[in-house]
C-alpha cells in the first residue's frame, strides 16, 4: 500500500512541474536517478574548437574556438561573426584516399575537433565560449537535470561531436561515453536524450551495434529529422540559397552552404527516398518541383521526383551514400524503449518549387517557393513522426509552458518538454504535461501564408522592416548583410533568406521572403539603410500548393522613402 501511494506522489509531482517553477524537482526529495543520462546534440549544436587556423587566435594557448567564434562586430542586440573566418576553419574537402565519407579540411592548416570539458556538457551547453544568450543551448535543461538530482561527471554527461562528419565517425567515442557513464555511476544502463540529429546518430550507432542495446535503459529524442528535413537540401544546393543552421543574426546562409556542401552529416539529413514517397502519396508532388525536369526515366512518379532532387544537391556521392544509409534508417528502429517527442505546432518548409526566370532582369532568376507544413521550424511532421517503426511511443508538442507554438531549439529549453524527458526517465511516460499529447495536431498543412518575396543586392537589403498586425503590434527585423534579429512582439511573420546568383550580370543577390497569415491583416515598411533598387513578387502557399503568383515589378527608393505593403486578404496595395 505505501508502494502504491508513493508511486501516486510521484507522478502529482512530475505532473505539477509543468505548472510551476521549473526549480520544483520531478521527484519526491529529488531520489537519485536509476540510470545516467547522455545528452546527444543536433548539428551545429557543438561547440568546435580549431589548432591553429589562418585567423587570429584569441585564446592565446594555440587553439581557439572556430564555431561560433567571439564577434566581430555589433549588431544590435546580438553579435556577428566573420563569416570568412567559419568558412576558413570549417570547410571541408574529400579525402585524397580512403571512402566518399572521409573529408578533411580545405586548408591544411586547420584541424577542428569538439569541446570535451566538464564531462561533454560546456560544449553544448552554449554554442560559443562567452555563453551569448543567442547561442544558448542545453544550458536550460542541464540545470533542470542538476536540480532533479543528476550530477555532471556522475550520473550527466553530454557528447558533443563534430556534427560535420559521417555518424560512422562517432561510434567508438559513441561507445566510451556510455562505458564512462556506466563505470562512475555504478549503473547497469543508461538513458539516452537527444535532440534534432542527435536522435539519428544514436538511432544508426545501435542499428550497427545492437549488441550495446542492453546497455540503454531509454531512448528519448526531440525533433529528430528521421526521414530528412527539406532544410537540409537546401543547406547543401547552391540553387536553393544555402541555410545559417538557425543562427540568423550570426551565419548568413552562403556560409552556411560553404560549411554543409561537402559535410557527410548534412547528407544524412537531406530528405530520403521514404520522404519523397511519403510527399507523393500525401501531397503529390516531390521535395523540389522544377520548371526544367531533368532528363529521366522514373520507376514511377516518387522515384522521379527523388531523382530531381539529387539534381540539386552539391555533392552527388555524399547524397548517393546517405540515401543508402537510409534504406535500412527509415524502415528499422533499435529495439530498446522508444519515446519520440516532435512539435507540430509551426509552419515549417517541406518542399520548395524552383524556376528559373529567363526573362527576368535585376529581378530573382532562380525562384525559389517555400511550401510550408506542420513542425517545429525546422523538421517537417511527416519526418519527426516516422521514427522507423510503431514500437515507440510518439508526444506531439502543441504549446509550451509560455503557452505559444515551440519551434525546433525550444524543445530543448522549453520547460514543458523538459517535464516530459524527466517524466519519462523516471518511469512516468503517461504523466500528464500541459501541451503535450499522443495526437498529432496537423491544423498547419492546410494553411494559407502569403509571401513577400524581395530580391536585390545585399547591402541594398541593409534595413529595417517593421511589420505591424491587426492588434496594432510592431516586430522590427533589422539587417545586415544578409544577417537579422527580429526585436519587438512576435506578429506571425515568417522569415526565410536564400542567396541568388543575376545570371544576367553574374552579381550575388539576397532573396529575402515574409511570409503573413493570408487571412490576417497585416503592413509591412522596408525603410532601407541606403539607395536600393528592390524587386518584389508574392505568391500563397497553402493546402494547394502555389498559387496566384505575381511579379509586382523593381521598386528603387532611397533612404528618405519607404517601400509600405498593405497586406489584405492576400493581396498586396503597394504605397512608394
Amino acid at each position: 500500500m505505501k508502494a502504491t501511494k508513493k508511486k501516486i506522489t510521484a507522478l502529482v509531482a512530475i505532473a505539477a512541474v509543468s505548472t510551476t517553477a521549473w526549480m520544483i524537482p520531478a521527484t519526491p526529495a529529488s531520489a537519485a536517478p536509476s540510470s545516467p543520462v547522455i545528452l546527444f546534440p543536433g548539428i551545429g549544436g557543438s561547440q568546435l574548437w580549431g589548432i591553429p587556423n589562418g585567423y587570429n587566435n584569441d585564446s592565446g594557448n594555440g587553439s581557439d574556438i572556430v564555431w561560433v567564434d567571439k564577434a566581430a562586430d555589433h549588431f544590435s542586440l546580438d553579435v556577428l561573426v566573420n563569416d570568412e573566418e567559419l568558412k576558413y576553419n570549417l570547410e571541408l574537402k574529400h579525402a585524397t584516399t580512403g571512402s566518399v565519407t572521409d573529408v578533411v579540411p580545405t586548408h591544411s592548416d586547420v584541424r577542428v575537433w569538439p569541446l570535451t570539458d566538464n564531462y561533454g556538457l560546456n560544449g553544448i551547453t552554449h554554442l560559443d565560449a562567452d555563453n551569448w544568450d543567442v547561442t544558448a543551448y542545453f544550458n536550460h535543461m542541464i540545470d533542470r537535470f542538476a536540480a532533479d538530482g543528476y550530477v555532471p561527471g556522475k550520473t550527466l554527461f553530454g557528447f558533443p561531436h563534430d556534427w560535420r562528419q559521417d555518424y560512422d565517425k562517432s561510434f567508438d567515442s559513441i561507445t566510451q561515453k556510455i562505458n564512462q557513464a556506466l563505470a562512475a555511476s555504478g549503473a547497469s544502463t543508461v538513458d539516452i536524450v537527444a535532440h534534432s540529429q542527435g536522435g539519428m546518430l544514436m538511432k544508426s550507432y545501435l542499428l550497427a551495434h545492437p549488441e550495446m542495446a542492453p546497455k540503454i535503459n531509454h531512448y528519448v529524442t526531440m525533433g529528430t529529422p528521421f526521414l530528412g528535413a527539406a532544410l537540409a537540401a537546401r543547406a547543401t544546393s547552391s540553387k536553393l540559397g544555402g541555410y545559417n543552421f538557425s543562427l540568423s543574426g550570426l551565419v548568413d546562409n552562403a556560409t552556411g552552404y560553404t560549411i554543409a556542401k561537402t559535410a557527410p552529416a548534412v547528407y544524412h539529413l537531406a530528405p530520403s527516398y521514404r520522404y519523397e514517397q511519403l510527399m507523393f502519396s500525401t501531397y503529390g508532388r516531390g521535395t523540389i518541383n522544377s520548371a526544367s525536369n531533368p532528363a529521366y526515366t522514373p520507376l514511377n512518379a516518387s522515384q522521379g521526383y527523388y531523382t530531381q532532387l539529387r539534381n540539386f544537391e552539391t555533392d552527388k556521392a555524399l547524397f548517393d551514400y546517405s540515401s543508402q544509409k537510409h534504406n535500412a534508417w527509415d524502415t528499422t528502429a533499435p529495439s530498446v524503449q522508444r519515446y519520440h517527442i516532435v512539435s507540430d505546432s509551426v509552419s515549417t518548409e517541406a518542399a520548395y518549387n524552383y524556376s528559373y526566370c529567363s526573362s527576368c532582369w535585376f529581378s530573382d532568376p532562380n525562384q525559389v517557393d517555400y511550401i510550408m507544413k506542420a513542425g517545429d521550424g525546422t523538421v517537417p511532421l511527416i519526418s519527426a513522426q516516422n521514427p522507423g517503426n510503431t514500437s515507440g511511443q510518439i508526444y506531439y508538442v502543441h504549446s509550451g509552458s509560455q503557452g505559444a507554438a515551440v519551434d525546433h531549439m525550444g524543445l530543448v529549453k522549453d520547460d514543458n518538454v523538459i517535464s516530459k524527458v524527466i517524466s519519462i526517465l523516471h518511469g512516468y511516460p503517461s504523466a500528464p504535461v500541459a501541451g503535450i499529447d499522443s495526437t498529432p495536431n496537423t491544423a498547419l498543412n492546410n494553411k494559407s501564408l502569403t509571401s513577400y518575396s524581395l530580391t536585390a543586392a545585399p547591402q541594398e537589403l541593409n534595413g529595417t522592416f517593421t511589420v505591424t498586425d491587426s492588434a496594432g503590434r510592431k516586430e522590427k527585423i533589422t539587417f545586415l548583410e544578409g544577417k537579422y534579429i527580429s526585436e519587438g512582439p512576435k506578429t506571425g511573420v515568417l522569415i526565410r533568406t536564400g542567396e541568388v546568383t543575376d545570371e544576367h550580370t553574374g552579381k550575388q543577390l539576397l532573396n529575402v521572403q515574409l511570409m503573413l497569415p493570408t487571412e490576417l491583416a497585416s503592413d509591412i515598411e522596408f525603410v532601407a539603410a541606403e539607395d536600393s533598387a528592390v524587386s518584389l513578387r508574392t505568391y500563397e502557399t497553402g493546402a494547394e500548393g502555389v498559387k496566384n503568383k505575381q511579379d509586382l515589378g523593381t521598386y528603387a527608393h532611397n533612404q528618405k522613402q519607404s517601400l509600405k505593403i498593405k497586406h489584405r486578404n492576400g493581396k498586396a496595395n503597394i504605397q512608394h
